[in-house]
């Protein structure tokens, strides 16, 4: 078994889809991690000072992150890192924080260094994908009921592109009760798993082990990123990797915006909106 001493980014790249981004990416020397986050539908803000909500609880979830005890075992480390954001959310919040459908909420993904070899850990829709040693088929890590649930969202937008509706603005708001609905399943078993104020998401997180012999290169992904395969279908898994190492994580970027500025109104790629935050980590294990 290869003897892994520390993880070292290759890559990287956190791009805004609009005005801010609520992406956030991190690392200490034997665990790097992604986060993607959402703000509650309301206009009402509980962080007004903050670009968003879902801007201040990602940043929160990482520095918590930065300075927790990675002598622990993952879950435990991440259930204590969210209490610490707790206490923080509970200071520093204003307005109805008792209010649930207010609190932010992120996808979350991670990979590090453990006895057993290499962890990866996910909760929600970011995506993990690394590739083995001598060109074998690249793998994939991570899944959640949010892609069934976006999905049937996006079901219903080509419905009503059918039905003559082009602007993309009154798509957008024919189909907010649906969003609304699918945000009231998290955490709940009639729904999905993800990480926000409560914790209660953790308990459920996927994890597995992989021999660090069997890892070459690692990407970490959000969905906005992962656009390339799932949406626009201009990559597999396999070159999707394969060309962020090749032609680097912001090149990847580069060609999603343009084919997001070439479709803004979401009739050729229908989706929920014309561009997402994006954010690529490119990591490999390094040995003694």
């Amino acid at each position: 078994m290869r003897q892994v001493s520390s993880l070292a980014i290759r890559d990287s790249r956190s791009d805004a889809g609009g005005s801010y981004n609520d992406d956030c990416w991190g690392a200490v020397s034997t665990a790097v991690w992604i986060l993607d986050g959402a703000t509650g539908l309301s206009k009402e803000r509980l962080f007004p000072a903050a670009p968003s909500d879902a801007q201040w609880f990602v940043s929160a979830v990482d520095s918590e992150l930065r300075n927790s005890d990675w002598s622990k075992v993952t879950r435990p480390l991440l259930q204590s890192a969210m209490q610490r954001v707790r206490h923080r959310f509970h200071r520093q919040a204003v307005g109805r924080i008792e209010q649930v459908s207010l609190w932010p909420l992120a996808s979350f993904a991670l990979i590090r260094i453990c006895e057993g070899g290499i962890e990866f850990a996910n909760l929600g829709d970011c995506r993990i994908l690394w590739s083995p040693p001598d060109g074998r088929a690249v793998k994939s890590f991570g899944s959640s009921r949010v892609t069934e649930l976006d999905g049937n969202v996006v079901k219903e937008i080509e419905r009503l592109h059918h039905e003559g509706y082009t602007n993309h603005e009154l798509v957008r708001q024919a189909i907010v009760p649906m969003i609304e609905a699918n945000r009231k399943l998290k955490n709940t078993l009639e729904g999905y798993w993800i990480l926000d104020v409560s914790g209660e998401g953790i308990p459920h997180l996927q994890t597995t082990v992989v021999d660090a012999a069997d890892v070459e290169t690692v990407l970490l992904c959000t969905d906005g990123y992962y656009r390339l395969v799932d949406t626009y279908h201009r990559r597999t898994d396999q070159s999707l990797l394969s060309d962020s190492v090749n032609d680097g994580v912001s090149a990847m970027i580069r060609e999603l915006r343009e084919i997001e500025r070439m479709d803004e109104e979401c009739l050729k790629f229908p989706r929920m909106k014309p561009s997402d935050d994006a954010t690529g980590v490119l990591a490999f294990a390094k040995c003694d």
